[in-house]
């Protein structure tokens, strides 16, 4: 049997690599191996200067998962330019054809300008790209510099799809640093119902990959009501990690007209004892003693169930 040729790794699939192999609290060497990535995946090119460019023509990157900036850390940035005399690493940026430009790398510099500054202009490098390129510089820049939220993560996975950027989960595990099972929980964020994506935009880190899968259960059972009101109260710091999942099971027990209970008798047409039905959040349980007939419990059971939804109902 002949040996399959092994696959030499490319200059980014190194540095990939070395980029997993940095600790997590390691922020600047994760800043020099996502300047290393993004470099390969440029490619040699002459040294570029900066130029000027308004700020009225540079268009936001829609390859951009990115959808919280801490105001403080802008600040702070800002702060820094102005003492600096203005930025000494100039925003990179790609030419449109429209004559705008779109921006490629530097969204925190771009706002720090916007928003606190007020400078009309900024220091841009100018380069020709892809959209697939554009893309893994773009995800991969935001990746390795600022710890994204698990919900941010799930936005850079349709943008590298989509534009051919990454088309398996292999690829995109490779691009993010993780493994495939992790994307597949990542891409469960991207099944949430637009309402519950909304709120998401808003606050991203209030839903972690631990909880998403039975978040997204309870939407598709029809509590996307109950469970846009449980991350509202997340978002204002009321609820946090299980505490979603537990009032969300609350009031989706309530909503069917099922009282928590400690238990409740189960009998017979003779009123002898069956079993004892205990209803949970979210399931019910049954403590049967041996030898009692299975049918009985079924019938005793659903009546149970009617007593309890006929006496939380208001008359």
């Amino acid at each position: 049997m002949l040996n399959k040729p092994v696959k030499k790794p490319t200059k980014v699939d190194q540095l990939l690599q070395s980029s997993r192999q940095i600790s997590d609290e390691s922020a600047g060497g994760r800043a020099e191996i996502a300047k290393g990535i993004v470099s390969a995946l440029l490619g040699p090119s002459p040294e570029t200067p900066s130029m000027k460019i308004p700020l009225s023509k540079i268009c936001r990157n829609p390859f951009q998962p990115r959808v919280e900036f801490n105001p403080q850390e802008l600040k702070i940035l800002a702060d820094s330019i102005l003492e600096a005399g203005g930025l000494i690493h100039p925003i990179m940026t790609r030419r449109l054809p429209s004559g705008d430009y779109e921006l490629l790398a530097g969204e925190r510099r771009l706002q720090a300008h916007e928003k606190i500054l007020l400078w009309p202009e900024i220091d841009a490098i100018v380069r020709d790209l892809d959209n697939a390129t554009s893309a893994k510089v773009t995800i991969i820049e935001n990746l390795n510099r600022v710890d994204l939220s698990d919900f941010e993560k799930s936005r850079a996975l349709p943008i590298l799809r989509d534009h051919n950027a990454a088309t398996t989960n292999v690829e995109l595990a490779k691009i993010l640093g993780c493994d495939e099972k992790l994307i597949r929980s990542l891409w469960k964020f991207q099944s949430l119902p637009p309402a519950i994506l909304d709120q998401l935009m808003i606050t991203p880190r209030i839903l972690t990959v631990t909880f998403v899968d039975e978040v997204l259960a309870w939407c598709e059972k029809g509590f996307e009501a109950v469970v846009a009101e449980a991350l509202k109260l997340a978002a204002m710091g009321k609820l946090k990690n299980k505490g979603i999942l537990t009032f969300i099971e609350r009031k989706a027990v309530a909503r069917n007209g099922l009282k928590i209970s400690k238990g409740h008798e189960l009998k017979n047409a003779q009123a002898q004892h069956l079993a004892t039905m205990l209803v949970g959040r979210s399931k019910i349980t049954l403590e049967i003693p041996r030898g009692v007939d299975i049918s009985l419990i079924e019938r005793a059971v659903s009546a149970a169930i009617t007593e309890i939804q006929t006496a939380e109902t208001p008359e």
